[in-house]
């Protein structure tokens, strides 16, 4: 039913310099715009800006935390009074309604209690921002990513709200 596609956290060191100790290290992935260097960890994307933070995306929570585990060896190897903090701030979900749905006729009906954002010349689905705070991406045919989860039963809470509605109005 509910499929991990994408798992975010954030890390902040103070006392060392992150992209000074992967350098050399780990593969780098390019200058990312606006962000600084990404490099490769574990299997897992691990974007460095300045200051001593880090975003680092994965397929699983497991690879993410994986990566943060090495990363936070590393700088502790490095510098053994520096500070390392972590958290999972965003979990990434797919799942399938099993029916098509009436973008516009969704939209328009949830638009008056939700914050809805639809326009199909730019992206091809219906954003929507639950009650929960989980944040729907729904597509004509059913398809639906779910943003913005702590965790599996948030994504169960959202895709459970969603599919009320979509019985109820799309």
């Amino acid at each position: 039913m509910l499929r991990l596609v994408n798992a975010v956290a954030q890390l902040r060191v103070r006392g060392a310099r992150l992209d000074q100790l992967l350098e050399g290290r780990y593969p780098r992935l390019g200058r990312q715009r606006g962000v600084g260097v990404a490099y490769a960890v574990k299997g897992c994307r691990v974007a460095v800006r300045r200051f001593g933070q880090a975003t680092i995306t994965g397929p699983t929570v497991e690879d993410v935390e994986g990566a943060v585990e090495e990363l936070i060896e590393l700088v502790k190897q490095a510098e053994p009074r520096a500070e390392a903090m972590w958290r999972t701030v965003n979990l990434i979900y797919e799942a399938e309604l099993g029916r098509g749905v009436r973008l516009d006729r969704l939209g328009d009906a949830v638009k008056w209690w939700l914050k809805v954002t639809f326009n199909p010349d730019r992206f091809p689905g219906l954003q929507v921002r639950l009650r929960c705070g989980v944040t729907a991406n729904i597509f004509s045919n059913g398809r639906v990513v779910l943003l913005g989860c702590r965790d599996e039963g948030h994504a169960k809470q959202g895709l459970e709200e969603l599919r009320e509605l979509v019985e109820r109005y799309g």
